[in-house]
């Protein structure tokens, strides 16, 4: 029996076959008589009185198709076989070369579909005729020896394909090629700068110079030794003396200064175009030149900005580098630093969005002398809880104060009017946490970092995912009130104590050690301290920035940023509270753990408020740690 695997069949027109005298018509008979509906019939000769009806008659004759008769010798061929009707639309011409391609094909031409130049593309009034077993892609049983010049056709599912051919991650902490580390960190921290930058809205426009210069001005106080240290680091910087701060990109300060703001232009455009954040760059590496790997750069920690919510990319406005100024302090930072600002916002923030003030911060007043009415209303909360608790409360100056400056503890009215009455500032009167949760006996907060940046009239916040635990010198007790050492935690009051450092290196835990005595001493349920109470803080120091970026809004400088100490409480069920935000948080390092992490937190500042500024040169020094590890997560920003 003959195997039949493809079959064709093309129709002629009497016009076609004589415009073509290369198709004989004996041939063209033969084609459409094996294709005809019924052996019996046979060819009418062509009719010179009514040409056009006999070729509606052959016409007619296919019409039916795939319904043929039982007769016709398609009704012979095996069931396995597929037949499908393959015609172009009216509008489409027929192809003379393609159709005597078909016809040669049927008079001993190899395989048909393999001369084809698209196999997509069907013949005018063609069939093809092929196995189910070769459409399915099952392998043809023959006992014919294969020809090895015949061509293979193979049906891919490149889905499947894919999960074959899934590449392994290889973390670029463990690649030692430094070579080919000083070429892809390079293309790194490029991309991320340019990202940072087009958040703020910006794109920097370097000078030509391959070896720019930029000037910074240090002034005195709060370790600065450590801000001169970190910029000395940074290529292309040179620094510049008090005389010469008008001409320097950089200035640092210890405490806000107006005259150097006034010299930095306000920021009057209300209007930004967000775009489309681009798809992050994969990166590859090839191990000895065998094996291929995409790089996991999360070691880098850029995904905490760029994979953040709030992370935006806006219309850029061009900037040169050689023409902009960075000052360390924002105009309004006094809505968070200020203890009755930050109460102000917090409770106006959270009014307007029904939350309640008080699971921020403890109950708390903002008394400005005797007559205040809130004083009024703070004596009747007093007198209607006093004998609730032992009614201690806390009061600290409303504004200009931090380190612990000013502070008293009172059980008593006659105590808390005497402190009010001979300030000088307005007063905040807060309920004294009287179960705090307690190290080894001893009261503790915790500081950690948050950064605000006002670039090109938007307001970012970051939150810095590392700080450390402040222990006091005494043992915790209600009964000695007056004692600080006891209940002040600040470093400015405890290193003045004869037992400061007796228990902690400079009386400073890190997260680590705290959490070893978490799962040591507290029995009550299993804690994870970076996970639960880190992220509640963080929603803490999220909110407490967006409460006051509606008025550092009403006041924008361009370019400035400041960093912010945050100083919290927990009780004894491990509940945050927030205590005070600080401007110009200490920076000096006490303990061998602040030796890490206060550098480390300040190179990570300066990388996103001064090197996507300034920064051209990429290059791997052999002094440069290869992987310089960002720990600030993006919490908001002023466009989301």
């Amino acid at each position: 029996m003959i195997d039949f695997k493809y079959l064709a069949s093309v129709q002629f027109s009497k016009a076609e076959m004589q415009e073509d005298n290369h198709v004989p018509i004996k041939a063209m008979h033969n084609i459409r008589h094996s294709l005809d509906f019924s052996s019996s019939l046979k060819p009418k000769k062509l009719s010179k009185t009514n040409p056009t009806e006999y070729c509606k008659d052959i016409l007619n004759k296919t019409s039916a198709l795939p319904f043929f008769r039982p007769r016709s010798p398609l009704a012979r061929l095996a069931r396995s076989l597929q037949i499908s009707r393959l015609s172009k639309t009216p509008n489409d011409q027929s192809n003379k070369k393609e159709e005597l391609r078909a016809v040669s094909a049927l008079h001993g031409t190899a395989n048909p579909l393999l001369d084809l130049i698209n196999p997509h593309t069907p013949f005018k009034g063609s069939f093809l005729v092929i196995k189910k077993s070769d459409l399915y892609g099952l392998k043809r049983k023959s006992c014919l020896p294969k020809k090895k010049s015949c061509k293979q056709f193979e049906f891919v599912n490149t889905k499947k394909l894919k999960k074959i051919q899934k590449q392994e991650k290889l973390n670029i902490k463990d690649i030692k090629d430094r070579k080919w580390l000083n070429k892809k960190r390079a293309m790194i921290i490029n991309d991320f700068y340019i990202g940072i930058t087009k958040s703020n809205g910006m794109k920097i426009q370097h000078s030509i110079d391959l070896n720019p210069m930029f000037k910074y001005y240090i002034g005195k106080g709060n370790n600065s030794k450590l801000i001169k240290q970190l910029m000395s680091r940074r290529q292309g910087w040179t620094r510049v003396k008090l005389g010469e701060i008008q001409s320097a990109n950089f200035i640092w300060t210890e405490w806000i200064e107006e005259s150097i703001l006034q010299s930095f232009s306000l920021y009057d455009k209300t209007n930004h175009i967000l775009e489309i954040i681009p798809k992050p760059h994969i990166h590859y590496y090839t191990s000895n030149n065998i094996k291929r790997f995409i790089v996991d750069t999360s070691a880098f920690g850029y995904g905490k900005i760029t994979g953040s919510s709030s992370f935006r990319y806006i219309k850029p406005d061009m900037f040169q580098s050689s023409v902009l100024k960075v000052y360390n302090k924002i105009a309004g930072n006094h809505n968070l630093s200020n203890k009755k600002e930050l109460f102000i916002n917090l409770e106006k923030y959270c009014n307007e969005r029904n939350k309640e003030v008080f699971d921020y911060v403890p109950v708390t007043f903002h008394i400005t002398s005797l007559f205040d009415s809130k004083y009024q209303e703070f004596e009747r909360y007093f007198r209607n809880n006093i004998q609730k608790s032992m009614n201690i409360w806390i009061l600290k100056p409303g504004e200009n104060t931090n380190r612990g400056t000013g502070i008293s503890i009172c059980t008593s009215l006659e105590q808390i009017a005497k402190e009010v009455s001979k300030t000088k500032h307005t007063v905040i009167i807060q309920k004294y946490i009287e179960n705090p949760f307690l190290v080894y006996k001893r009261k503790f907060d915790i500081r950690c970092y948050a950064l605000i940046t006002c670039y090109n009239g938007i307001i970012q916040g970051y939150y810095y995912n590392e700080g450390y635990i402040r222990t006091s010198s005494k043992p915790f007790s209600l009964q000695n009130i007056d004692n600080k050492f006891i209940h002040l935690t600040n470093d400015a009051v405890q290193k003045f104590s004869e037992d400061y450092g007796k228990f902690e290196n400079g009386n400073k835990m890190s997260y680590g050690e705290f959490q070893k005595y978490v799962d040591a001493y507290y029995q009550v349920r299993p804690v994870n301290f970076v996970d639960e109470i880190g992220m509640k803080i963080k929603e803490i120091v999220m909110d407490t920035i967006k409460c006051a970026a509606m008025e550092l809004k009403k006041r924008m400088y361009c370019h400035t940023f400041e960093v912010f100490g945050y100083d919290f409480l927990l009780d004894d069920n491990l509940k945050p509270w927030l205590l005070e935000v600080n401007t110009n948080p200490c920076l000096e390092i006490s303990s061998s753990h602040l030796a890490r992490i206060i550098p480390s937190m300040l190179d990570n500042v300066f990388q996103l408020a001064i090197d996507s500024i300034f920064q051209t040169n990429f290059a791997l020094r052999n002094d440069m740690p290869v992987i310089a590890e960002n720990k600030f997560e993006l919490v908001y920003h002023s466009l989301e």
